[in-house]
């Protein structure tokens, strides 16, 4: 297999033993276990742990960066543009579950410093894309002028974390996409002018 792509499997396969199994899961036996290869291998691509968590951590970000919404002064709707920046995450979690149980798992990093830098950078990229969303369409007169692009963010956020949490829980299958487009729409109706 190219280094690459078992590189990728790793991440994905550490995961999943994340979702699992929590952090203490994830250990390079049952890592090479998982995969059906020897510890050596793995090895190779990494040098242990630590260095696949942080590993996964940014592939997490590179992914919200791909999928966090065009560049805003190409947009004319910044409702839209903040409901894409959710829809984007949704089909993200919707196909790989286990990724959110590892994005919304920040006590999972709180001991390392490093991985804990790099988490908070996540979430602070995140929150600051909502907030310029958010006054871009309030100088667009889109979005109600005497809501707080910072407290708006922090709620849309917590909304968003807890129904993906609600959602990885549920033992019954259901869309996660049409679960927060319900929401969306009522924070929708909230911040319309």
């Amino acid at each position: 297999m190219v280094a690459y792509k078992r590189k990728d499997e790793i991440i994905d396969v550490s995961m999943s033993i994340i979702a699992e199994k929590g952090i203490q899961g994830l250990t390079i036996k049952n890592l090479a276990n998982s995969i059906g290869i020897s510890e050596p291998a793995i090895y190779r691509h990494y040098a242990g742990k630590h260095e696949i968590l942080e590993a996964l951590l940014t592939k997490i970000s590179i992914g919200d960066n791909k999928s966090s919404a065009s560049p805003i002064a190409q947009q004319d709707d910044m409702i839209s543009l903040l409901s894409s920046f959710f829809k984007d995450k949704v089909k993200t979690f919707e196909a790989n579950p286990a990724l959110a149980s590892v994005v919304f798992a920040e006590d999972l990093f709180k001991n390392d410093i490093e991985l804990s830098a790099i988490f908070n950078k996540i979430m602070q990229e995140n929150e600051q894309a909502i907030q310029n969303i958010i006054r871009k369409g309030q100088e667009k007169k889109q979005i109600r002028r005497d809501v707080d692009p910072e407290s708006l963010s922090v709620l849309l956020l917590g909304a968003f974390r807890l129904t993906v949490k609600k959602w990885t829980n549920n033992p019954a299958p259901t869309k996660l996409q049409s679960i927060w487009k319900k929401h969306f729409l009522t924070v929708e109706k909230l911040i319309n002018t």
